[in-house]
C-alpha cells in the first residue's frame, strides 16, 4: 500500500518509513497537519498513520479534514499517540479514526493493525465497486421501466376511457397494474368495455396487457362482438401466458340503442346493474373459466343479454377492492361492499361512497392487491349522442346480396369455414346485437352438416361427459380419415321494404346420406342446460323465422330476421 506517516518527530517517522519499507510497502510522511491534508490530496494513500499531538494542526483536525475530502472511497487513519486514557480514545474515534496505537512501536501490532485495515479498506472497495454497478443498472432499469411505462400508456389509452359514460378507478400496487381497463366505441355506435385481472400484480402481471389491448380494440374498430373479442383474447394469452397464470375478465357489450347489453364474466366478482335507486336490479355471476385457463376447443363464449332501464348503471370491479385490508389485516369484504348500496339512496352517488368507504377502512395499512372499481351509464343521452350521429351514418344501409362457397374433403379436413364467413356477413351488413345469433346458427348448421351427414357421428354418445370426450375423439379420427365428399353453404340477404332490417337465409347442403334430425326439430324451445347433446336443432329453430331440413337431412334452409 502507499501509506501516509504523519508524525512532528523526525526519527519517528524515519523510523516507521524504514519498516513499513521492508514490508514492500510505499511510504510518504508529513511533518505537520497542514502537510498531511495537501501530501494527502496529492497523492491519495491508502492508508494514515496519524500523530494526535503536533504544531499548527493536530491530528484530530487534520483527520477530520482528510476525511471530508474522501468522498465514497474509505482511507485508513490508525492514531498514533503517547497519550493514555479513554477520554483520547473517544476524541480519536469522533474526529473519524479508525483505529488506534501506541507510540511505544510494536512492529508486529503495527502490522496486524495495518493488514486488519487493509482487509477492510477492499472489502469496502470491493462493495463500492458493487454499489457503483448496481447503480448503472438501477439507472438502465428505471430507463427501461419509463419507456416500458411510455409504450403501456400510449397502448392502453387508446381507448375512450374518458367517455361520459365510463367513470373508472384503478389503483396499482406498484408502477405497473395487472388489472387492465379497456373501453372503446363499436363502429355501429355501441360500446365495448373490459375490466381484466391478470394472475399477481405489477410488471409481471401487466405482461398481457399489450396482446389483450391489442385484440380488443382491433377487433371492436372492425365490428366484433364481445363473444369473437373474447374467444381470440383466450386463444391468444392460452398460447402466451405460463402455467398458472391467467386473466379474470369480464366484458360489456352495449348496442347502439342502448337497450340492451350482453356480459361475459369469466372469474370476475359478480357484475352489479344498479338501477337509479341505488338497488341491485340483476347480477350476473361468473360462469366461464378466466382467460387463458381453458385451451381454445374447449373455450364457452356465450354471453348473458340483459335489457337496459333508463338510469341504470353497470359495475364492474376487481376483487382488490373486496379484499383491501385494514391495519389488523381484517378484508373490506362483500358485506361491508352491500353496506354501502344500502346506505346509498341514488346510484348518482355510489361510485364516489364506495370509494370513500374503501379508502376509510385500509387507511393507514400497505395496499396489497391492484384495486379497481367502473362504473358505465349507459342511458346518459348526452354523451352518446355525437358517436351515434357519425357511426349511423357510417352504418351500411341493408341491401341485396348472396355469397357461396363449396369445400371438399381435402380442405373439411383442415378448414373451419364459419368465421371466415361470419366476418364476411359482417363486414357486408353489420346487423348489429345480431353477431351470436348468426354465428350460433352458422356454427350449428355446418358442424350438424359435417359430424352427421359426412361423418356419421351419432349424438348419443355424448349422452355423460365421457361420452362427450369420445365423441370428439371419433370425430378426429374420422376426419382425418375424410377421403370424399363436400358441403355446399350459400349465403343469401334481402332487405326489408322499409330498409330497416333484412332476412338472411343459410342453405347447407352436404354429399352425405343424411341423419335424424326429426327428434330434435320437433323439440319445444325449452332447453336443458345439463344436456350434452341434442340442444344445437331446437335453439336454431328457436333463433330463426323457419327452419326445413329436406333430403333426409342433407339439406337444410334457415331464415333469420333482423332488424336495427
Amino acid at each position: 500500500m502507499l501509506i501516509l506517516v504523519v508524525d512532528d518527530n523526525r526519527t519517528n517517522r524515519d523510523l516507521l518509513k524504514a519498516f513499513l519499507a521492508r514490508e514492500d510497502h510505499e511510504v510518504i510522511t508529513a511533518a505537520n497537519g497542514v502537510e498531511a491534508v495537501a501530501k494527502f490530496t496529492k497523492f491519495q494513500p491508502d492508508l494514515i498513520l496519524m500523530d494526535v499531538v503536533m504544531p499548527e494542526m493536530d491530528g484530530l483536525v487534520t483527520t477530520q479534514m482528510i476525511k471530508s475530502k474522501c468522498g465514497d472511497r474509505f482511507v485508513p487513519i490508525i492514531f498514533l499517540t503517547s497519550i493514555q486514557g479513554n477520554d483520547i480514545i473517544t476524541q480519536c474515534v469522533e474526529a473519524g479514526g479508525d483505529d488506534f496505537l501506541p507510540k511505544t512501536y510494536n512492529c508486529n501490532a503495527v502490522l496486524a493493525k495495518i493488514k486488519a485495515m487493509d482487509r477492510i479498506r477492499t472489502l469496502h472497495k470491493k462493495i463500492r465497486g458493487q454499489q457503483a454497478e448496481l447503480r448503472k443498472t438501477q439507472k438502465k432499469d428505471q430507463h427501461e421501466l419509463q419507456l416500458a411505462e411510455h409504450v403501456f400508456s400510449t397502448i392502453l389509452n387508446k381507448g375512450d376511457l374518458d367517455s361520459p359514460i365510463i367513470n373508472h378507478h384503478v389503483s396499482p400496487v406498484s408502477l405497473f397494474s395487472g388489472d387492465l381497463l379497456l373501453c372503446a366505441p363499436t363502429p355501429a355506435g355501441g360500446f365495448h368495455a373490459m375490466l381484466g385481472d391478470f394472475t399477481g400484480h405489477g410488471l409481471s402481471a401487466a405482461i398481457g396487457a399489450i396482446p389483450a389491448s391489442d385484440i380488443f380494440y382491433s377487433m371492436t374498430e372492425k365490428g366484433f362482438s364481445i363473444g369473437d373479442i373474447v374467444t381470440e383474447l383466450n386463444a391468444r394469452l392460452y398460447g402466451m401466458l405460463p402455467l398458472g397464470m391467467f386473466c379474470a375478465a369480464c366484458f360489456v357489450e352495449i348496442d347502439n340503442e342502448r337497450s340492451t347489453m350482453n356480459i361475459w364474466n369469466g372469474g370476475m366478482p359478480d357484475v352489479l346493474i344498479i338501477d337509479v335507486d341505488g338497488e341491485i336490479r340483476q347480477r350476473v355471476t361468473s360462469s366461464n373459466m378466466a382467460l387463458s385457463v381453458l385451451p381454445p376447443d374447449q373455450f364457452i363464449r356465450s354471453t348473458e343479454r340483459i335489457k337496459i332501464n333508463h338510469g341504470d348503471k353497470i359495475y364492474m370491479f376487481s376483487d382488490g377492492l373486496t379484499e383491501a385490508r385494514d391495519t389488523n389485516g381484517v378484508k373490506f369484504g362483500m358485506d361491508r361492499f352491500f353496506g354501502v348500496l344500502k346506505e346509498t339512496s341514488t346510484n348518482k352517488l355510489l361510485f364516489k361512497n364506495i370509494l370513500q368507504a374503501v379508502s376509510d377502512f385500509s387507511k393507514g395499512a400497505e395496499q396489497s392487491d391492484d384495486i379497481s372499481l367502473v362504473e358505465i351509464s349507459p342511458s346518459e343521452e348526452d354523451s352518446w349522442q355525437a358517436d351515434r350521429s357519425v357511426n349511423r351514418k357510417n352504418l351500411m344501409a341493408p341491401s341485396t346480396w348472396s355469397v357461396s362457397l363449396t369445400l371438399k374433403a381435402d380442405a373439411l379436413r383442415t378448414v373451419n369455414p364459419v368465421p371466415t364467413l361470419l366476418n364476411l356477413i359482417m363486414a357486408v351488413q353489420a346487423p348489429e346485437g345480431h353477431r351470436e345469433h348468426i354465428f350460433t346458427i352458422l356454427s350449428e348448421l355446418f358442424s350438424n352438416s359435417l359430424d352427421h351427414g359426412l361423418l356419421a357421428l351419432d349424438s348419443s354418445i355424448k349422452s355423460s361427459a365421457a361420452g362427450f370426450m369420445k365423441y370428439y375423439g371419433f370425430r378426429e379420427k374420422r376426419l382425418a380419415n375424410l377421403a370424399e365428399g363436400e358441403i355446399d353453404i350459400s349465403l343469401k340477404h334481402q332487405p326489408d321494404k322499409d330498409k330497416n332490417g333484412g332476412r338472411l337465409t343459410l342453405i347447407v347442403k352436404d354429399t352425405g346420406p343424411g341423419f335424424d334430425f326429426s327428434t330434435q326439430l320437433n323439440k319445444d324451445n325449452s332447453l336443458d342446460d345439463k344436456a350434452f347433446s341434442g340442444r344445437g336443432i331446437a335453439l336454431i329453430n328457436s333463433l330463426c323465422d323457419s327452419l326445413c331440413y329436406k333430403k333426409n337431412g342433407a339439406q337444410v334452409r334457415a331464415i333469420y330476421h333482423w332488424s336495427r
